[in-house]
């Protein structure tokens, strides 16, 4: 993470540039009135002696992005995600302002102290770079290291990685994946979950025993019954949206759970609402990743980047059955 270990002020910078502390502070501002060349060396100082600005007396508001086709009240991940960040950052003083990733480049010099990103949309680190001072952060999507830009998740891997290990203790050897979101190319998440559920069987010796199957938001039927004719005992769906929709299907088509088939999801406030077993989930860390946002903004190193999820243990998960 970015310091500004040198302990530089504007004034100091100003000297560097030889131009004066209120055009230093008009370029921190994004504000008009300054050459371009010198709004150039300005920046160049800013980075190289690692500055980084602190405007929260002035602006006290965080931006916080969706997807350009989401709106933050559509998919539980956003809602849970900006509800935490609302919840961390108004305990230290700041307004947490929603939009879509979109609405970037049509805010001028409206001044924010981060700008949170939980989509991957590329149109917003260009226009970050060119034109913003505040930080960048960006949830759950790993961008290359850049001054000011940081990227804060949750460690799916890891969490796979825990799921299987529950399951073996269990007895099962005999496990599938159905992954959900990986006909979208930057969709970084599913793809760990997928490495970490493959690495966990390979350190079992199981790794000819891992079943998986891949779909889409809207047709999770054919994969899954894929799946069940590979004699599976338990699955793992960590989608928080899909999850609970594969239990309900699951007990549609007459499986019983846990005693013919296991399964884990990923947590929702809402799946055990409808489903007549609670479900054991991985619940992903939405207070602790924003959290690690609001130390960035505040100019604090947070303990870590990657933080682990919580397996919640409830009655779906029980031991293998056997098979004929």
């Amino acid at each position: 993470m970015a310091k500004n270990r040198s302990r530089m002020t504007i004034v100091q910078i100003a000297m560097k540039c030889h131009v004066s502390p209120a055009t230093v502070s008009r370029v921190l501002y994004n504000r008009p009135y300054v050459a371009e060349e010198i709004r150039e060396k300005v920046r160049a100082e800013i980075q190289r002696c690692g500055y980084i600005f602190c405007h929260t007396s002035r602006m006290g508001k965080i931006l916080v992005l969706a997807p350009a086709g989401e709106t933050l009240i559509h998919g539980e991940y956003y809602y849970e995600m900006f509800n935490a960040l609302q919840s961390v950052f108004q305990k230290v003083g700041y307004e947490t302002v929603a939009g879509r990733s979109t609405v970037l480049p049509m805010l001028g010099n409206v001044g924010f102290d981060a700008v949170i990103s939980l989509a991957p949309d590329e149109q917003i680190f260009p226009y970050w770079k060119e034109h913003l001072i505040a930080p960048l952060i960006y949830v759950n999507w790993k961008k290359q290291n850049q001054p000011h830009c940081f990227c804060i998740g949750a460690d799916h891997k890891g969490a796979l990685m825990k799921v299987v290990d529950l399951l073996y203790r269990k007895g099962h050897r005999r496990i599938g994946f159905l992954g959900v979101g990986f006909e979208i190319p930057d969709n970084q998440r599913p793809w760990e979950e997928r490495e970490g559920f493959l690495f966990a069987m390979q350190q079992k010796n199981l790794l000819s025993n891992a079943f998986q199957e891949f779909t889409n938001d809207q047709e999770p039927h054919q994969a899954l019954t894929r799946l069940l004719r590979r004699e599976i005992t338990a699955l793992i769906c960590p989608s928080i949206t899909e999850g609970a929709k594969i239990a309900r299907i699951l007990q549609d088509l007459r499986w019983r759970i846990p005693e013919d088939i296991s399964i884990v999801v990923g947590d929702s406030a809402f799946c055990n609402q409808v489903n007549t077993i609670p479900l054991t989930a991985i619940r992903m860390p939405y207070e602790k990743i924003a959290e690690c946002c609001c130390s960035i903004v505040q100019k604090k190193i947070p303990p870590t980047h990657e933080i682990e999820y919580e397996l919640i243990e409830r009655e779906s998960v029980g031991p293998a059955p056997e098979r004929k």
